[in-house]
Formats: structure tokens, C-alpha cells, sequence
């Protein structure tokens, strides 16, 4: 399996903008014959939304999710966004897209509350469950987390599935104000 890395610097609030990027990127991995894009968490909104959640959210039958749908045919991709649940919820989550449809949607619920971030983070709602591993269609199964719900001993559950059959932990991952 070939896998890139879209390492992007996305513009803060503007979907569309970033949405034109990772459109660039995915095209580019084609030429390249990757069969896995993984893009940065929050890539489709930008990172330190803040109080632009309710702006930026996009709900998984939004016509740009549509869009990236399309997009995921002959590639498998991972894209990190604000998504605005049915229940009007906000959740800083990542969408694994194949074959023209959605996979898997990974919603983050260990958000940072330290350091720089201690006054920064926006309090997504996090009534969901860190979700574990589930096989892809490609040549590997795959468990997925989104960078601090990887850290520690709570998540030995999916770190196990990993060591007990996925093939690849992904974990789009940034961290914005380490430079």
C-alpha cells in the first residue's frame, strides 16, 4: 500500500480555499498512484477555528462532503473537519472516504486542555465514543484516532486492535503551535 502525507498549511475559516487545496493534492496523489491520502485534523476547516465552529461546520450530507466523495474514487482518503452532527452538535472529526463513500467517521473526544491550548480549546461536544478499527477494502485493516486520543493508557483498546490486526494506526495529527 502507498500512502501520502498532505502535509498542507490550510487558510483558518475558509472551507472553500482549503477545499481547492486538497483538491490539488488529491489529483497530484493520483499521478502518483497512492492508494491512501491522509490529510492534517481540521485540514477542510483550518486548525484554531475557536468561535468560528458554527461557521465552518459542515455536516456529512453537505454537498462538499459530496463532493470528496467523488473525489475518493481510485483513492482512499482521510480529511480532518468541523462536523455539525444531525443533533446540531460539533465534533472535531475525520472522515476516512472510499470507493465514492464514506467508510468511517472518526469524532475526536479527547480534546487538549494544557498549555497553550488551556484557553484556546473550543469544548466540541464529546458524548460519542472513541471508535476503534474496522477493515478497509484496500490490502490493510486500519485503526484510526485523532492525535491526543492516542496518547495514553485509555486508549490501550484501540492501540490493541492494532497490535491484534489492522495493519496501519492512522492518526492525522497537527500541532499547530510547536514550530
Amino acid at each position: 500500500m502507498k500512502v501520502g502525507l498532505a502535509q498542507i498549511d490550510c487558510k483558518l475559516g475558509d472551507v472553500k480555499a482549503n477545499l481547492e487545496k486538497i483538491r490539488g493534492f488529491i489529483s497530484e496523489a493520483k499521478k502518483r498512484k497512492v492508494d491512501l491520502l491522509v490529510f492534517p485534523e481540521l485540514s477542510l476547516t483550518g486548525y484554531s477555528v475557536g468561535s468560528l465552529v458554527p461557521e465552518v461546520a459542515i455536516r456529512v450530507d453537505n454537498p462538499l462532503i459530496k463532493e470528496l466523495k467523488k473525489e475518493s474514487k481510485g483513492i482512499s482518503l482521510v480529511i480532518g473537519f468541523v462536523e455539525e452532527s444531525k443533533e446540531h452538535n460539533f465534533y472535531n472529526s475525520a472522515l476516512y472516504l472510499e470507493k465514492g463513500r464514506i467508510k468511517h467517521l472518526h469524532r475526536k473526544i479527547y480534546l487538549p486542555n494544557y498549555g497553550v491550548w488551556k484557553k484556546r480549546c473550543v469544548s466540541f461536544n464529546s458524548k460519542n465514543k472513541e471508535s476503534g478499527g474496522d477493515p478497509l477494502t484496500k490490502t490493510v485493516n486500519c485503526a484510526r484516532s485523532l492525535t491526543k486520543g492516542a496518547w495514553g493508557l485509555r486508549n490501550m483498546p484501540m492501540l490493541t486492535r492494532t497490535r491484534s490486526g489492522s495493519g496501519l494506526l492512522n492518526i492525522p495529527a497537527i500541532d499547530k503551535y510547536r514550530r
